[in-house]
């Protein structure tokens, strides 16, 4: 898969999410500010795009082969969880400091959602920004994108690519697509180093749960909106320490060793597999 063609297959996917969430619009109107709307329209979006991927460039392989989904060494998954938790302070300090430089329109989205949602409709919420919201578009991007750019392109330049489409197909504003494509290339790095999709996944379901527990037990948590700058460097150290600690296990433990080359094997199977070889 080309740069190119990775980033057609995410237009396609955000295409088609807009497109179905504005049938759901014009046959429902109230669903403008549901949350669970949204993110049925995206997972019927992401996995029909998904299922084209497959078919195209790895008509032979299986789901799981595609995506990643297999064991690897369990230190690991600490400190995904922990990366995820701490970048959130550096990447939200670039987006403050974009948003006092070139202001946008305060347009609500998921924060206002949650304020005016009741119990029940917090817990799906929750269930959506931690769990599925995560597994989709890791399943998508650091899986079915990632794969077939990393066979084309190598694995640095495939976090590098696969970290910018994750930021661009977020959100319409470049102020916000910064900080995403950052943290989308962390993310991507996890997943490239451990071999397998499940710390990737882990990291973001961390990074997605430190901004729902600020909504959830605002004002308690407001200092994180605006936290200290020795905070914001300690957080982006220890980022870069769990990163790095994610790969050092990865290149020298026996079971990243064997996660890293069953998912370079995979590559090599699904893309032989992808040209009818």
């Amino acid at each position: 898969m080309s740069a190119f063609g990775a980033a057609g297959w995410t237009l396609a996917a955000s295409v088609l999410l807009v497109a179905l969430f504005a049938l759901t619009l014009k046959l429902r109107p109230s669903a403008e500010g549901d949350i669970v709307n949204a993110f049925g329209c995206q997972a019927i979006a992401y996995l029909a795009v998904l299922f084209v991927i497959l078919r195209i460039h790895a008509p032979e392989a299986s789901i799981r082969a595609l995506v990643g989904l297999r064991r690897t060494h369990v230190g690991i998954y600490p400190l995904a969880i922990g990366l995820g938790a701490a970048i959130g302070l550096p990447a939200n300090f670039a987006y403050a400091v974009l948003i006092e430089r070139f202001p946008t329109p305060d347009h609500g989205g998921i924060a206002e959602a949650f304020q005016k949602a009741a119990m029940g409709q917090r817990v799906a919420i929750g269930l959506i920004v931690v769990v599925l919201g995560p597994l989709l578009e890791e399943l998508f991007f650091r899986g079915a994108i990632y794969r077939p750019l990393r066979m084309r392109h190598g694995a640095r330049n495939a976090c590098l690519l696969v970290g910018l489409y994750f930021g661009l197909a977020h959100t319409a504003e470049w102020q916000s697509q910064i900080p995403i494509a950052l943290v989308g290339v962390a993310v991507a790095g996890v997943r490239q180093w451990s071999g397998a999709l499940g710390p990737a996944f882990a990291m973001h379901a961390a990074f997605n749960s430190v901004g729902l527990a600020q909504l959830a037990l605002a004002p308690r948590l407001d200092f994180l909106d605006g936290p200290k700058p020795a905070w914001i460097v300690v957080a982006a150290a220890v980022s870069a320490l769990c990163l790095v600690a994610i790969a050092r296990i990865g290149v020298r433990s026996s079971t990243g060793q064997m996660a890293r080359q069953r998912d370079l094997e995979d590559v090599v199977a699904c893309s032989a597999k992808g040209r009818g070889t």
